[in-house]
């Protein structure tokens, strides 16, 4: 089994995107009776499918931790409100980002506060949280910082404090390419297109 197993869930973002309007249709105010009726459940499915899915991963999962995060929530896009702008670019997305996602991290090995942590942990902090958790020093050339200590549980600070390093060095040579080009491309860019994230 890996050290470190890092999965990407994608399915929640597109169904979030084209049917928040049939799932928060108060806020929205533009779906219709029939479209409520036949995609009103669709985006709570798809969490219920997603936590599924999540289960049968960790079923056999017997590692030191778990950390399920989200770089963005959702919210209707409210003409009425300042995402207004946004759904007039991308008139298909009747859910758009909000900038609050989520947090979470369990584990069996005493690691974690079982409290909240009274501050919303910043995007940045998740990287350093990882590199902190598999034992090593986090970077100080990258625009992050550590998540705050009560994150962990005291016992497992005081034997486990930050370390730092100047830096893990460049990722590739100047000459090398950042992508390797693969048969998927093209669709992956179809679909960043579809969902508004490139032109």
């Amino acid at each position: 089994r890996p050290q470190f197993l890092s999965v990407y869930y994608e399915a929640i973002d597109n169904v979030s995107h084209f049917y928040y309007k049939a799932f928060d249709s108060g806020t929205f105010g533009k779906a219709s009776k029939e479209t409520i009726r036949k995609y009103g459940k669709v985006v709570t499915r798809m969490y219920e499918k997603q936590d599924e899915l999540l289960g049968e991963l960790l079923e056999d999962w017997n590692g030191d931790a778990v950390v399920l995060c989200s770089d963005h929530g959702f919210q209707a896009a409210n003409p009425s409100a300042s995402t207004y702008y946004l759904f007039q670019k991308y008139p298909a997305h009747s859910g758009l980002h909000h900038r609050f996602g989520m947090f979470l991290a369990a584990s069996p090995q005493n690691i974690f506060q079982k409290s909240p942590l009274g501050k919303p942990l910043n995007i940045f902090q998740v990287h350093p949280t990882l590199l902190h958790l598999l034992g090593l020093p986090l970077d100080n050339s990258l625009p992050s910082y550590p998540p705050p200590e009560n994150l962990w549980t005291r016992e497992f600070f005081a034997k486990h404090p930050y370390r730092f390093i100047p830096s893990y060095g460049r990722p590739f040579r100047k000459d090398q390419p950042f992508l390797t080009q693969t048969g998927m491309d093209e669709e992956i860019v179809e679909k960043m297109k579809t969902l508004g994230y490139m032109k």
